[in-house]
């Protein structure tokens, strides 16, 4: 199981900028066996998924906590969030950066990469 913390924070996994958001927002769980569930962390301006009933005036229902597909879009706040475009930046093949074998110092005395 994976787990993203979404939100404006530093610490989060999948940053958003936008001032409806909070440091901390939600919390997307994502199963092995590829089900997800998204978790409201007591934001200010709620969470939100798609009202399929047609109950709700706006098309949209406040959650604390909902199982979600991965084509699924969320509101966090007033921030449209594609639930696939999360899993998919879990996914990217990232490598860190090789270190430098050997080091020079520049004109102002400064230690930096030779290469």
């Amino acid at each position: 199981m994976k787990r993203v913390l979404i939100g404006t924070g530093a610490n989060c996994d999948y940053k958003i900028v936008d001032k409806t958001v909070s440091r901390q927002h939600a919390e997307l769980m994502i199963k092995d066996d590829g089900t997800c569930l998204i978790i409201d962390r007591v934001s200010m301006n709620g969470t939100f998924v798609c009202d399929h009933s047609g109950q709700s005036r706006s098309g949209w229902r406040r959650i604390t906590q909902e199982t979600v597909s991965t084509n699924e879009i969320v509101l966090l706040g007033t921030y449209k969030l594609s639930i696939a475009q999360v899993v998919a930046s879990l996914q990217k093949d990232v490598k860190p950066k090789p270190k430098p074998e050997k080091f020079i110092r520049d004109e102002n005395g400064h230690i930096i990469p030779a290469n």
